[in-house]
C-alpha cells in the first residue's frame, strides 16, 4: 500500500506475531490504525495505532491491510484464515501438536 491510496480517517489493520508472554509460543494480534491527516506532497501521514496518540510516518508498514483480516482463533492462539477458509466459509480442521499425552503409568 502507499501513501498517495491513504484517505483522512481511513480505518487500516496492524496483523503482527508476537509472544504470549514469558513463553516461545506465538499469537496473532491485529490492532486499527486510523489515519489521521496526509501531507500535502504525500511524503507523510499522521496515523493513530490502537487509538493512541497520532504519529508521523514516512512509509504505511508492510503488516498494515486494508481489508480487516479474517482470524481463527484456536485452543491457544490466534492464526490468520487459509484462503480456503475464507471462500467455503468453514475452518478446516488441523491437527492441534500442542496436546501433552499422560506417561502410561506401569
Amino acid at each position: 500500500m502507499k501513501i498517495e491510496n491513504l484517505k483522512p480517517g481511513q480505518v487500516l489493520y496492524s496483523c503482527r506475531r508476537a509472544r504470549m508472554g514469558n513463553t516461545t509460543m506465538k499469537t496473532l494480534y491485529v490492532h486499527k490504525v486510523q489515519i489521521g491527516e496526509i501531507a500535502e506532497d504525500k511524503k507523510s501521514f499522521m496515523a493513530s495505532w490502537n487509538g493512541n496518540h497520532a504519529e508521523k510516518h514516512y512509509r504505511v508498514p508492510p503488516e498494515w491491510k486494508a481489508k480487516k483480516p479474517v482470524v481463527v482463533e484456536n485452543r491457544l492462539t490466534n492464526r490468520l484464515a487459509t484462503r480456503e477458509e475464507i471462500k467455503t466459509g468453514t475452518l478446516v480442521e488441523r491437527p492441534f501438536y500442542f496436546i501433552l499425552k499422560p506417561k502410561p503409568s506401569n
